[in-house]
């Protein structure tokens, strides 16, 4: 609790009460608690609410990974067809 409200920038108090229902929350600390804690549920039920769905960002790790396995079952039809083929 002391990472995540050192993290949002207020005290560890004010984080418990929070928590706790006793006070209410600003807007202004959801983006720095979502940072802060890694947790989106807050988010995702915000944006099924209003009709949105959350998509993650796309980074070159998971794009390499999507080329890499549309490569293999592009190989893997190659190889079925050439064998059709030898028929």
């Amino acid at each position: 609790m002391k990472l995540v409200s050192k993290t949002m920038g207020i005290s560890t108090s004010t984080l418990y009460k929070w928590i706790e229902g006793e006070r209410d929350v600003s807007i202004d600390y959801l983006l720095p608690y979502l940072k802060a804690t890694k947790d989106y549920r807050y988010l995702k039920y915000l944006a099924r609410e209003c009709g949105f769905q959350l998509v993650p960002k796309i980074n070159k790790k998971m794009v390499a990974q999507l080329i890499s396995e549309l490569a293999r079952v592009l190989a893997s039809l190659v190889d079925s067809n050439g064998d059709e083929e030898d028929k």
